[in-house]
């Protein structure tokens, strides 16, 4: 009788005469992915950030992009999709009746996934113009008053972990800000510059309350990028935060900008506090600290991250996005910081607008992001791990204006991380990993459940067959 183990090779003597596809410039065995199975949009991604809907359900979390695109893998989407690690899924048909040149995501537990920007209608459905709320069902709207195109939303909790509900932010086109406690709209003021917003903690888990910051510049009113502070509920008052403003003559016109922000524990759970990261288009930092693009508060001042972020002759880097990302998950390693842009230059190292920060040096995470066109921008930076608590560690995404990822063809959005069928972690996808599968699958290994639904089986089988002929 023939065992599991021959019948499965038996169906698969084709990959004997398969040849090894690499994967590229790699660092610790991650590397750009090939954009496989239609990941991948038809135009600009602005935003993407990950949700677990049903959180210690069985449901998968799924990736969530917006921005000014079509199509996601093919399928139409209108601007906004959700991808499962598998496939591509609509929200409801998407956005209508905006440019698609603003895109915000945020998750606020009262009502699920929210999606501010430049939009008339979610889903078709009425009311839903500039923001609306997503369920896993459908639209619903959240009686929107504000003034202007909403370019950023975000969750905040006055009293963390008190008995207060968060409260959802969004900050517009028009300069003000506003809060919603779940009834009503608040007018919270005026913060210049399209504002860039984030709740921080500064002790981490410490007693003390996070705060709402907002970043952005003076322009048009003067050159300056600055971040301020909110009072707090429901007050107007905003207060210059930080020590300080950001100058220089950055590649965008007027001056300087605060275009991201966020927070950055350096030594995961040892004694460290976090920091705030702040990244855009400056050369100084509040204090006149010289730095490029790049800076750091940890409580007492602002400080470079070496020579920071540099393009070209002109030496003037972008910086539109941040994050921090665990490349082990609970594993002994610390959170990297990574940043992505409009650069050429990661402290004087060679890189293709991305780059990593582990603490104190710059390297580029491998070939980069890039493009044949006049240019390339990472606008959005996140986090995703496809098995939720599985045995798999998380992927870093990225998404913007670019083509290719360490040049290859991944359109608009790309993944950095550990191949699934390179089970080696060799940089090759070959004949060994086959093997390496074999012995896994055999012995019910959970690196192998590329369903992520806790069983190895057959359907994992075909998985690892359709990722190994795509070379991951």
């Amino acid at each position: 009788m023939m065992t599991e183990r021959t019948q499965l090779s038996t169906v698969t003597m084709m990959l004997l005469a398969a040849s090894a596809t690499a994967l590229g410039q790699g660092i610790g065995g991650r590397y750009w992915l090939p954009a496989t199975g239609g990941f991948g949009t038809d135009g600009t991604v602005l935003t993407a950030i990950a949700w677990d809907q049903d959180g210690d359900g069985p449901a998968r979390p799924a990736l969530y992009v917006g921005g000014g695109f079509d199509q996601a893998g093919g399928i139409p989407v209108g601007g906004i999709a959700s991808w499962d690690g598998r496939g591509w899924s609509s929200l409801g048909g998407g956005m209508s009746g905006g440019a698609g040149w603003r895109c915000s995501l945020t998750i606020y537990p009262p009502v699920g996934l929210v999606a501010g920007g430049d939009f008339s209608s979610a889903g078709g459905q009425p009311g839903t113009a500039r923001i609306a709320a997503w369920d896993g069902v459908a639209w619903s709207p959240l009686g929107w008053t504000g003034v202007g195109d909403v370019t950023d939303v975000t969750t905040f909790d006055p009293d963390g972990d008190g008995p207060q509900p968060p409260l959802l932010m969004a900050g517009t086109s028009a300069d003000p800000i506003y809060a919603w406690d779940q009834i009503t709209w608040h007018f919270l003021g005026p913060v210049f510059g399209f504002p860039e917003m984030i709740s921080f903690d500064s002790d981490g888990d410490g007693p003390a309350s996070p705060i709402l910051l907002a970043g952005g510049s003076s322009w048009p009113f003067g050159v300056s990028g600055l971040i301020e502070r909110w009072a707090g509920p429901f007050s107007e008052w905003w207060q210059l935060w930080g020590g300080g403003v950001f100058t220089g003559d950055g590649p965008l016109e007027p001056g300087a900008e605060v275009d991201a922000m966020t927070t950055w524990d350096r030594d995961g759970d040892g004694p460290a506090s976090p920091v705030l990261v702040a990244a855009g288009a400056f050369n100084r930092a509040p204090g006149d600290v010289p730095a490029n693009s790049i800076a750091i508060w940890d409580g007492v001042g602002w400080s470079a991250l070496g020579d920071g972020l540099t393009e070209g002759p002109s030496g003037a880097g972008l910086a539109l996005a941040l994050t921090s990302f665990d490349p082990d998950d609970d594993g002994p390693q610390h959170p990297l910081l990574i940043v992505g842009g409009y650069f050429d230059r990661a402290g004087g190292v060679p890189v293709n607008n991305i780059a990593v920060w582990d603490g104190g040096s710059w390297s580029p995470l491998g070939g980069g992001l890039t493009s044949d066109g006049p240019y390339t921008l990472v606008r959005t930076l996140t986090t995703y791990d496809p098995d939720g608590p599985g045995p798999r560690p998380p992927w870093l995404v990225a998404g913007g204006d670019f083509e290719l990822a360490d040049g290859r063809a991944s359109p608009y959005l790309a993944l950095w991380g550990f191949c699934p069928a390179d089970l080696t972690e060799d940089g090759l996808v070959d004949f060994s990993d086959y093997l390496e599968f074999l012995n896994a699958y055999e012995v019910r290994d959970l690196r192998v459940d590329y369903a992520g639904d806790g069983l190895v089986e057959f359907a994992d089988y075909l998985e690892f067959l359709n990722r190994y002929e795509a070379g991951c």
